[in-house]
């Protein structure tokens, strides 16, 4: 599918400088601006190496300056947000659509509040898939997918988020199905944070199929809760506005700021960080 086209590896050098996989993100077009969208903490390992992104005969490095959202007393494993983007250059976003393709911003969700219930795909690299041919700066590797239903209030309680803010799916790794329905046993889901959350917004009538919409980011794995979680993508897209105002036509507004503005307030998400949230066990992030 086209659209998957969008989520792409994120790769790093290793303590002996071998690239290796250590996350997801979706490249994302916002009239001719061109953003790499991923979880905060894949974004943070520029504090160690440069991030790359596979290309057609090489590995094009990221230089742009990351923004992310505010992790509480700096420690982000507090941060349930955990969601940031990299604005490119033109000469990345060039090289990187040789491989891959930037999402039109017009197949986007920020209005999705699903009922328990729904379906959601989450989309990303598990780092195992993500191979390196022999002696060369290329790679090979496989969008994966996994289908869930949103989670019950109670879950999203359990798991630390806010149904608001967050997407919270369930999710066993025994019974974990593809987007084509396909009972699949899953790789290792380390490598998925950053990936893309898709929900359908309903059918094509010409050709009787569903449509899809990016609506969040992954962020999490929580074993304990049988879950994935993600962040819904109107955060990210807040966060851009504040940056690039003179994107703000481009950019669609959640209805969800009408209850809670604040949440956008100087792009640092203030008041969704303000709640509490406790180290969960069984919680790992992708």
């Amino acid at each position: 599918m086209k659209l998957m086209q969008c989520v792409v590896p994120v790769l790093k050098d290793d303590e002996r400088g071998v690239p290796r996989a250590v996350g997801s993100c979706v490249l994302l077009e916002i009239a001719e601006q061109y953003f790499l969208l991923s979880a905060a903490h894949v974004l943070d390992e520029t504090a160690s190496s440069t991030l790359y992104l596979p290309g057609r005969n090489k590995l094009i490095a990221i230089t742009g300056h990351k923004i992310c959202s505010v992790a509480p007393n700096g420690d982000r494993d507090l941060d349930w947000i955990d969601v940031g983007y990299v604005c490119l250059t033109k000469q990345e976003a060039e090289e990187v659509s040789t491989q891959f393709f930037f999402l039109p911003v017009a197949f986007v969700d920020t209005d999705d509040m699903a009922s328990p219930g729904s379906h959601y795909i989450f989309s990303g690299y598990p780092a195992t898939a993500v191979t390196r041919r022999y002696q060369a700066n290329v790679f090979d590797g496989q969008v994966h997918t996994f289908v869930g239903r949103n989670s019950p209030y109670q879950t999203y309680w359990k798991a630390g988020t806010n149904f608001l803010a967050n997407v919270v799916v369930g999710f066993q790794a025994k019974k974990a199905k593809d987007q084509l329905g396909k009972i699949v046993r899953p790789k290792d889901r380390q490598g998925m944070s950053g990936g893309g959350i898709w929900v359908s917004s309903g059918s094509n009538l010409m050709r009787n199929i569903p449509t899809l919409r990016l609506c969040g980011i992954g962020i999490e794995h929580q074993s304990k809760n049988q879950c994935l979680v993600g962040t819904r993508l109107f955060v990210l897209l807040e966060m851009i506005r504040r940056d690039f105002p003179h994107l703000s036509n481009a950019i669609p507004t959640s209805a969800v700021l009408a209850i809670i503005p604040t949440w956008a307030q100087e792009g640092e998400i203030h008041a969704a960080n303000q709640f509490s949230r406790t180290r969960l066990p069984h919680r790992t992030r992708m």
